[in-house]
């Protein structure tokens, strides 16, 4: 019976010496003001197969009908709205046929009053205002994403505005009533 009074002291013993570790353990990080984490820019970037990366290149409208499925971010009233419309969608073909149409302008001003430029040149920044946008992305995770102005019947991305020939506004009201 002592040899059973005498292991259940050592074990005893040696929880509270592992929970004594634990804890100074942890009072030196809250010394230190807790746990921090940092980051560095000298290792490499890790990417994924499944990340989308925004095109560079010159937009080739004709190139949608290939992509995958569109995500439409739409401004109102009420708030931000998100929809998605599949490849195989009629708000999807409804829209890419719309693209397909629009004509490339030199005019940047639109019919609200409001300029491609405000809407489109400050994108990624993180100070500008949520607005709406649409974003094509291609199957091999290549995205265009795209300021409109419903009012204009515009699209917008960076320096490049195009004037669709259909009413912008209800296109998206049909592709988002889906």
């Amino acid at each position: 019976m002592r040899r059973t009074y005498a292991w259940a002291g050592a074990c005893a013993l040696l929880i509270l010496a592992v929970v004594l570790v634990a804890v100074l353990a942890t009072r030196d990080d809250e010394d230190t003001g807790g746990l921090t984490a940092t980051s560095t820019t000298s290792g490499a970037v890790v990417t994924s197969p499944y990340d989308f990366t925004e095109a560079d290149a010159p937009v080739e409208i004709s190139r949608f009908a290939d992509a995958k499925f569109i995500s439409l971010t739409v401004a109102t009233p009420a708030g931000v709205k998100s929809y998605l419309l599949a490849h195989d969608s009629a708000g999807f073909a409804t829209l890419i046929a719309a693209l397909a149409g629009a004509r490339k302008t030199a005019d940047r001003t639109t019919t609200s009053g409001r300029t491609g430029a405000a809407e489109g040149e400050k994108a990624g920044t993180g100070e500008e205002a949520i607005g709406s946008s649409l974003t094509v992305v291609m199957a091999d995770r290549t995205t265009y994403t795209f300021a409109f102005d419903v009012a204009g019947d515009v699209i917008v991305r960076g320096s490049q505005t195009w004037r669709l020939q259909s009413d912008l506004k209800t296109l998206v009201e049909r592709a988002t009533a889906e």
